[in-house]
């Protein structure tokens, strides 16, 4: 089977320069199933140096983040077109997991440049693989509306056969979790967290014991937590913190980049613990904040953010 479905026709036997791509052969391919995987078009263009876009509605409220999507969701989404892109030149025989390690992020724009907005909330994302050495693949993507930019994420995967995966993880095989999985999509609502009371400097959260609604899809018999879900959760904590901090419960917040380190994959049966604390605060306002993820004792992931407290939503 050929990923590619059907190339749009322009008429008089003209072609255009979007080629459609199957999502059902690149959602085998990537092992990433509905509701994580939520794009309903995939294409090319046959002009440009992009290997593949992708179109989707935002589902997460961004919360105290001020833009229309989060950064975390956007993550989401632009982390698993890195993958769709990869599958397109992988040409093994059997699915692969793609894991991403590690992510940099930059907002480019909050408002949609001029006076038009969104009419919808549908959003357009591109991504093309910049490098593959062994098992580690890298991939540069950008959220985009009308060709401009409004956000840059850079990730890195660590690439493992499906059998391999199966072998390594076999213990945490629940055959039939996230199959045939019907009605909303679990990931409209953040997460429940459990909040200790605010330090001087910090603020530590807990994941809800039973939280296996936030990873159907990822992946298929294997419930594993999500990065992106646990990006979106430590937003969370950092929010409450800074909330804390400037004692403003209404606050909205801008990020201006972000830094996310996944250590290991971790069974959505193990519960996290959110770790926040202010790193520092620059003159002209920018708080540094660092987030630090533990579950079953280890380190599962550590989130670096430079952020703008106190910034009333644009849109």
């Amino acid at each position: 089977m050929k990923p590619i479905s059907n190339i749009d026709s322009v008429g008089d036997g003209a072609v255009s320069n979007i080629m459609d791509l199957d999502l059902e052969f690149i959602k085998k391919r990537i092992t990433v199933q509905p509701p994580y995987f939520a794009f309903d078009r995939l294409y090319q263009h046959r002009e440009d140096d992009w290997d593949i876009y992708g179109e989707f509605c935002p589902e997460q409220c961004p919360g105290a983040e001020d833009g229309i999507v989060s950064i975390a969701e956007a993550g989401r989404h632009l982390a698993i077109l890195g993958t769709c892109a990869a599958s397109l030149y992988d040409h093994e025989d059997e699915a692969i997991y793609y894991l991403a390690t590690r992510a940099t992020g930059s907002i480019y724009h909050y408002e949609i440049p001029g006076e038009q907005k969104f009419q919808s909330e549908r959003l357009t994302a591109r991504a093309r693989i910049t490098g593959r050495h062994r098992k580690i693949l890298q991939a540069h993507t950008e959220l985009v509306f009308e060709n401009t930019a409004l956000m840059s994420i850079k990730v890195e995967y660590y690439i493992i056969p499906y059998k391999l995966f199966s072998r390594l993880f076999s213990k945490n095989h629940h055959p039939g979790f996230g199959l045939a999985e019907t009605g909303p999509s679990p990931y409209k609502r953040p997460m429940a967290l459990d909040f200790e009371v605010p330090g001087d400097q910090g603020l530590t959260a807990h994941s809800a014991d039973d939280s296996h609604g936030q990873c159907l899809g990822h992946f298929t018999g294997y419930p594993m937590w999500p990065v992106a879900i646990i990006v979106y959760s430590a937003g969370q904590v950092v929010a409450e913190l800074m909330k804390y901090l400037i004692k403003d419960d209404s606050m909205k917040y801008r990020i201006h980049d972000i830094e996310v380190d996944a250590f290991q994959l971790t069974p959505v049966s193990v519960r996290l613990s959110f770790h926040a604390k202010l790193l520092k605060t620059s003159e002209d306002g920018l708080f540094s904040v660092s987030c630090r993820v533990v579950g079953g004792g280890q380190d599962v992931a550590k989130i670096d953010m430079q952020c703008f407290p106190g910034v009333e939503a644009s849109l």
